[in-house]
């Protein structure tokens, strides 16, 4: 095999694995070499978006990984992420996986006699921060990556062990022996993760199990990470592994009783099926008008995260997690288009506009007037625009 070759086969796990953090990344830029004030929700916000811009705009386009030139809409679909039929069972399996290993933790943190419950430990910045590592490590790690890898090795054994092996690596954060020692725990949370995907055929209780966890995470654990000594460390990473052992017992029994499991196999060897029948069929008028509307989806996203990004510095908390969801609206509506039987171009323009209103009244209000009538003029453009638009709309 030549390094071309080789080349050619491991790309698509280095992109995955480098854009599973490329979100903190670009937050790690603009606070340490830009010197953007950040605190822990912006990154953390910020994080979120270029993540999801960059995993949804790039990998199924531009990289064509890991099948090939498709659709955002099929790139989701096929790594994983679909409605299931029963969707309620998906959520409570990954909902009492997470409540199991986060149990075994506390139970730890109880046993060594230091703990105490606070539930100031349970933030919104901690539920924001668990966004991207819930959600894209698992679109990523369990989704690409094993993909990519079932056609590599054409054994489903050996793709989750190297794929979990990966995941393990890297969430070492130091080359100390408990550095060593969370990065191996780690690797144990991924086994439950990727077995739960693998039973349910299905991406979303995985994601709820990872989210959860994280989330959680420091509820269960003692004040600041108090753990002293071989005795405390022992105790808690042994409660956790055996909680994780009994965790992946319960993911059987219940997905077996409950007959917990998609339709659509993608972790078949040839990692994935192709799909025939995903969108529905459309006119070819139709089809023009739903890419209209993509492109001001887009314009919308990636217009409204640069001017967010050029001004976080004037921007509040509020604003940047109201512009954020306005943002990922968009994006959800781009993915999602083609089940919207409707002309929904006026609609988007009205929302953009209510937007731009509510965002020029806050930077009013802090003082920053060139931006408040920046985003005045926005708001007055969208309302314009979308008007006549679907003039045009209804003469046609």
């Amino acid at each position: 095999m030549n390094i071309l070759e080789i080349r050619k086969k491991i790309r698509p796990i280095l992109l995955s694995i480098g854009f599973s953090v490329i979100g903190f990344a670009v937050a790690f830029v603009l606070k340490k070499f830009l010197h953007f004030e950040l605190n822990r929700l912006e990154v953390s916000v910020i994080a979120f978006i270029i993540t999801t811009a960059s995993v949804l705009f790039l990998f199924p386009r531009v990289f064509k990984i890991p099948f090939g030139k498709v659709s955002v809409k099929d790139f989701i679909f096929k790594v994983g992420l679909y409605r299931p039929d029963n969707i309620f069972k998906y959520i409570i399996i990954g909902v009492i996986s997470a409540i199991i290993t986060l149990s075994g933790m506390m139970l730890a943190s109880y046993q060594i006699g230091k703990y105490i419950p606070t539930l100031s430990t349970i933030t919104l910045t901690q539920a924001v921060f668990s966004l991207t590592p819930g959600i894209w490590e698992e679109i990523l790690f369990r989704g690409v990556i094993m993909i990519v890898l079932l056609r590599l090795t054409k054994s489903l054994k050996k793709a989750a062990v190297i794929q979990i092996i990966l995941f393990g690596l890297v969430h070492i954060k130091g080359f100390d022996l408990i550095s060593f020692v969370d990065a191996f725990s780690v690797l144990i949370m991924a086994i439950s993760f990727t077995y739960i995907t693998y039973k349910t055929k299905s991406l979303i209780p995985a994601i709820i199990f990872h989210y959860l966890h994280d989330t959680f995470l420091f509820f269960v654990q003692l004040p600041d990470g108090q753990y002293e000594g071989f005795s405390d460390n022992a105790i808690f990473y042994s409660f956790l592994w055996l909680s994780i052992a009994f965790t992946i017992i319960v993911i059987k029994k219940i997905s077996e009783r409950f007959k917990i499991q998609g339709g659509y196999d993608f972790y078949s060897i040839e990692g994935g099926i192709e799909i025939s029948d995903i969108s529905p069929a459309k006119t070819d008028r139709n089809e023009r008008e739903i890419r209209r509307n993509k492109k001001i989806l887009i314009f919308n996203a990636v217009g409204f995260s640069a001017i967010l990004l050029s001004n976080i510095k004037e921007s509040s908390l509020f604003l940047i997690i109201f512009n954020s969801l306005f943002v990922l609206t968009n994006l959800l509506l781009y993915i999602y288009l083609k089940k919207f039987e409707q002309n929904i171009r006026f609609h988007v323009s009205l929302l953009t506009s209510i937007v731009a209103f509510v965002t020029a009244y806050g930077y009013y209000k802090q003082g920053s007037e060139n931006i408040y009538y920046i985003w005045i003029l926005i708001g007055l453009v969208s309302i314009v625009v979308g008007f006549f638009r679907s003039r045009k709309k209804k003469a046609g």
